[in-house]
């Protein structure tokens, strides 16, 4: 396995704190080097369900933010707003990787929700629960177009650069450091 999908492995199972699983990791690397097809290799090795989400494919409603309608809890007619889970939450229900592809894609407007997911494993009002692990990749924006993260979304993910010569010392840092910074 090489070095990158061993630092992936690893951030996978490592302790995060509070009872959770993973330490979430950004892949930055340009168009076309593998950056998905590591993440499911990982996933595959693992046996762990697998959701991507080509983040600017799916939109806000794959982030469980778009009010539906439902029926009121007085019994009578009256409608209340509810956020249902999206469906992609069912593969994960029981723990798994939710993989957030092409994240520099995403517009500013979805950077808040994409928080909820990164810092809380939560979508809209829906806890996906502690065993859900979140890993992203992006191109950098220069490459081919898009946007850099906001600095709240950045600051919970763990940055690696594929063309990181270092890729040794980072997979150290992991195992051996990043479960206590992360309130382990």
């Amino acid at each position: 396995m090489e070095s990158l999908e061993r630092i992936l492995h690893a951030a996978c199972f490592t302790p995060a704190g509070h009872g959770r699983w993973g330490i979430p990791i950004m892949i930055w690397g340009p168009p076309g080097v593998g950056k998905t097809a590591r993440v499911r290799q990982v996933a595959r090795r693992s046996q762990l369900p697998f959701v991507e989400l080509p983040i600017g494919a799916r939109g806000e409603g794959a982030f469980g933010v778009v009010p539906v309608p439902a029926p009121g809890t007085n019994g009578d007619s009256s409608l209340r707003l509810c956020y249902p889970p999206p469906d992609w939450t069912d593969t994960v229900a029981h723990g798994g990787i939710v993989f957030l592809d092409e994240i520099s894609r995403a517009a500013p407007a979805l950077m808040p929700y994409l928080l909820g997911l990164t810092l809380d494993r939560i979508v809209g009002s829906h806890y996906l629960g502690d065993r859900v692990r979140v890993l992203a990749a992006g191109n950098p924006p220069e490459s081919v177009g898009g946007w850099d993260l906001d600095a709240a979304n950045a600051n919970r993910l763990v940055h690696v650069d594929v063309d990181n010569d270092d890729l040794a010392g980072l997979e150290r840092w992991i195992l051996t450091d990043g479960g206590e910074l992360n309130g382990s």
